[in-house]
């Protein structure tokens, strides 16, 4: 999640992933996408999976805080975007997959429901073979 381009740049940007959403990208900026409503509504649209990575996103100050953390999964849940919770570096970070998802329910960003969700959400777009099969 990050993006502290100008407003000029940032617009560009934004029209740029826009643009390339219906190529079902690799990566969007959640924090660009949640600035956006018009990219959230083509997220949801289409699919595409943003991953979260709290941790790392606090860490580096990507947001200042957890409450603005929160405020973009809201902005994701409001326009139906599908999200996951992930890990970004967990050796330098001293974090796993587990303490990023206790992370996500004590900070009330979602409900166990909503959790499992997302983990739903994160199988259906892994790139992993199913069932054996590539």
């Amino acid at each position: 999640m990050t993006n502290d381009a100008p407003s000029s740049r940032r617009n560009s940007t934004t029209d740029a992933i826009s643009a390339a959403v219906p190529v079902r990208p690799n990566g969007v900026s959640a924090r660009l996408a949640a600035r956006n409503a018009a990219l959230c509504k083509r997220l949801a649209e289409r699919g595409v999976l943003l991953e979260i990575c709290p941790s790392s996103n606090l860490d580096s100050k990507v947001v200042k805080d957890a409450d603005e953390l929160g405020e973009y999964i809201d902005v994701f849940k409001k326009y139906k975007v599908r999200f996951s919770f992930n890990t970004d570096g967990p050796e330098m970070l001293e974090t796993t997959l587990r303490d990023e998802l206790r992370l996500a329910v004590r900070s009330g960003w979602v409900t166990k429901d909503e959790l499992q969700e997302c983990g739903a959400w994160a199988k259906e777009a892994s790139f992993l073979p199913r069932n054996g099969r590539s």
